[in-house]
């Protein structure tokens, strides 16, 4: 036996396929579907390409791997808007998660903004004075938490939402707070 060190894309693609195999035999059937490339384009009145998103889906799970949005345009929407059709894509392909990547100086804000979670981060990467985040959103529809409205003088308002639930919970907890009209409320989590 010897290690040589070289690059082939034929060698690499073997590589692989041996790896896929392999983590196709440890996994259940119902996990196993066709890896679906995916991606939103938004383009001028030019046809030129001035954003999108990209990402695959395998696993039940949605990877993003690029969101870009020309310079000119940021701030404009475009960036909320791919995120929501691709996670809209997501869920119709009934994925359990969505999982990304994004350096500090790209927009790990604008992620927890739209209700990612922060679950790794690589410090001094890629220079001594940035890091590299890893967040995701969970989909799972047995984690979908309902929540029970209780009014004194209404009937029982059910409301479905996705995760995360504390962000969520806030923002709904902060609106009824502004609403003079409305009650005291009392929340309960069931499934």
């Amino acid at each position: 036996m010897k290690i040589v060190q070289q690059w082939n894309q034929e060698d690499s693609d073997y590589i692989r396929q041996r790896l896929i195999e392999y983590n196709a035999s440890q996994l259940p059937d119902e996990v196993k579907h066709p890896v679906e490339h995916v991606s939103f384009i938004v383009r001028d009145d030019f046809n030129q390409i001035v954003g999108g998103v990209t990402g695959t889906v395998f696993w039940y799970t949605m990877h993003i791997h690029f969101l870009w949005v020309d310079e000119q345009l940021r701030g404009e929407g475009y960036g909320t808007e791919l995120m929501m059709r691709i996670e809209q894509l997501a869920i119709e392909r009934q994925c359990r998660l969505i999982q990304l990547d994004t350096f500090s100086f790209q927009a790990p804000d604008f992620y927890t903004k739209l209700g990612y979670e922060v679950f790794g981060v690589i410090e001094y990467h890629p220079t001594v004075n940035h890091q590299q985040y890893y967040l995701k959103k969970t989909l799972l529809k047995k984690l979908q938490t309902s929540i029970r409205l209780q009014f004194r003088s209404r009937p029982r308002l059910r409301v479905f939402i996705l995760s995360p639930l504390p962000l969520r919970m806030a923002r709904f907890a902060s609106y009824v707070r502004r609403r003079q009209e409305v009650s005291p409320i009392r929340f309960e989590g069931s499934r």
